[in-house]
């Protein structure tokens, strides 16, 4: 071994153990912090027959799930004026078998009090959730895309999804002297509620789903076209954002 103060390397505090083999037999040696790194300061001579231990089998690490995510568009109050879909825009994201879903309010392109609701839980009015400075008659992100000062989590069951009944999901607006609750359409009937993946973008203030997405009208006419909002006219929409 190493010579009192005989150092074994230059940057003191780095090494505090090492092995070598000296005339075909095994030494361990270390060093017990006194600053002369010579790693004498304990020295053991290893006899017999060493094994190499086996390796410690690390557990397989599940994949994190991946979060879903879904954006839902309104018509405030119909096909009454411009039937752009930005009315009420809102997105829920939502981890497979978990209990807590998101709610991140988009846009708010009508003018009336609409409050967004999951099955009988008010979870706030649209201008205000984007802007709690915004009036009810400001429209918010039609043109372009601030985040919103507000995100809301709800409790839902581990089986939630949006594959039905707009996951739960519903509108209710105030304005012309009377209050409705929009939800997802039925069969026959026009939609004024609408609900597409996550990345989709809305159409900007004015323009009609059906000028941003021409094969709307497809799919209005045949549940089976589905993709239609892979057709988009872009100068038509609020540029793409990440949510």
């Amino acid at each position: 071994h190493y010579r009192e103060r005989t150092n074994f390397v230059p940057n003191y505090g780095a090494v505090k153990g090492t092995t070598w083999v000296y005339e075909g037999r095994q030494y361990i040696g270390f060093e017990d912090g006194g600053g002369d790194e010579d790693l004498n300061d304990i020295v053991l001579l290893v006899e017999g027959k060493t094994t190499t231990p086996p390796a410690t089998e690390v557990p397989p690490v599940e994949p994190a799930a991946d979060t879903q995510a879904w954006t839902v568009a309104c018509e405030d109050l119909g096909s009454t004026d411009d039937y752009d879909f930005n009315d009420v825009v809102f997105q829920v994201k939502h981890v497979a078998g978990s209990t807590t879903a998101t709610v991140i309010p988009l846009a708010a392109g009508g003018m009336f009090a609409s409050h967004i609701q999951y099955l009988s839980a008010d979870l706030g009015e649209i201008h205000q959730l984007i802007n709690p400075k915004a009036s009810t008659t400001t429209m918010l992100n039609t043109t372009t895309y601030t985040p919103a000062a507000q995100t809301v989590c709800v409790s839902v069951p581990e089986d939630f999804s949006m594959a039905s009944g707009m996951g739960g999901f519903s509108i209710r607006v105030s304005g012309r002297g009377t209050t409705v609750t929009i939800a997802g359409p039925a069969t026959g009937t026009v939609p004024q509620m609408i609900c597409v993946p996550g990345d989709w973008v809305w159409p900007m203030e004015r323009q009609s789903i059906e000028q941003a997405y021409p094969n709307f009208i497809n799919w209005s006419q045949n549940a089976q076209n589905y993709e239609w909002y892979k057709n988009v006219v872009t100068d038509k929409v609020v540029p793409p954002v990440d949510f």
